[in-house]
């Protein structure tokens, strides 16, 4: 399945990408075009793998990923770094959710939160696969 990461039900700062994760289901997630798709989220382009200055990675909503990296999460499970591939079983349910490594909504202090991301610009084509277990 190829989805696109600007979807319009966010669950802010991840867009919820409609797939269905299993406990046990392998996933693969491959951005397409990965060596000439281009993000910006607020600090400058970069690429799916995000810029890696520790005094960005410090504020993101996923330290352990590059500030502005794609990363995911499966329903209220640890979020994860994708970069431009991402490959694992998991170990929970839920729906799949993709976004920007960018500042958390409690931290960025603008009201509504959406509001965060609005610096933000940039889409990712990416190719979800599930096997499931």
């Amino acid at each position: 399945m190829t989805t696109n990461v600007t979807d319009d039900t966010h669950q802010y700062p991840l867009a919820s990408t409609n797939i269905e994760i299993d406990d046990g289901d392998e996933v693969e997630i491959r951005v397409l075009g990965a060596n000439t798709t281009t993000l910006d989220c607020g600090v400058g382009r970069t690429s799916p793998i995000g810029k890696s200055e520790p005094e960005h990675r410090e504020a993101a909503l996923f330290p352990n990923a590059n500030h502005c990296a794609l990363i995911g999460r499966i329903g209220d499970g640890p979020y994860f770094a994708v970069g431009a591939y991402y490959k694992s079983v998991s170990d929970v349910g839920g729906k799949l959710h993709l976004g920007i490594n960018d500042v958390p909504p409690e931290f960025c202090g603008l009201d509504p939160p959406e509001k965060c991301y609005e610096d933000n610009f940039g889409e990712l084509a990416v190719k979800v696969t599930v096997i499931r277990r």
